[in-house]
């Protein structure tokens, strides 16, 4: 069983009458993958808050093309930036990433999301990601895609392929 080391309940953050966060409870434990979502609007310093202030240590930007504007979220040199200015590390890893041949048949509805499961968890295994990654180097992290919730993204996906592959990874989707 794993270490708690922050939990909170009940998190709002409001910027006058807009909430940006509302009523949000989380616990983060050792060694735990943390993911932190949010749309559009809420703004870089109420993303760095959260990840701070959630002890997130490294972002992992899992973006194809980390180089445009994708939901919000800064360009990858920007975004490294603005984390080391926060005491976060952050590192771009392509290895997580789709291939762009594969992201591109689902954004052209030429996939369901069904067969783009099936085929970016294929692509995982192909790439021994579970035999290669050392998880203590990915302890407190967040992984970054462009994918606003949960329900479609890759960042889902790794999430739960190293959940299963590995064990003792929790995950923790703040929305």
């Amino acid at each position: 069983m794993s270490n708690v080391i922050l939990q909170a309940q009940g998190v709002t953050k409001r910027f006058g009458n807009l909430v940006a966060v509302n009523s949000v409870d989380f616990t983060v434990n050792e060694f735990e993958v943390v993911g932190i979502l949010g749309s559009n609007g809420a703004g870089k310093t109420t993303f760095f808050n959260l990840l701070t202030n959630s002890g997130v240590k490294k972002i992992v930007d899992i973006r194809i093309n980390n180089t445009s504007q994708l939901a919000g979220f800064a360009k990858g040199a920007d975004l490294a930036y603005f984390a080391k200015v926060h005491g976060i590390g952050y590192e771009h890893v392509l290895n997580f990433a789709p291939s762009k041949e594969l992201f591109t048949l689902w954004r052209d509805k030429k996939l369901t999301w069904a067969q783009y499961e099936e085929a970016y968890l294929k692509l995982l295994e192909e790439r021994n990601v579970a035999k290669n990654i050392r998880i203590a180097e990915y302890d407190k992290s967040c992984f970054l895609c462009s994918e606003e919730k949960p329900d479609n993204c890759h960042r889902r996906l790794l999430s739960e392929y190293l959940q299963k592959a590995i064990g003792g990874v929790d995950i923790v989707h703040l929305i």
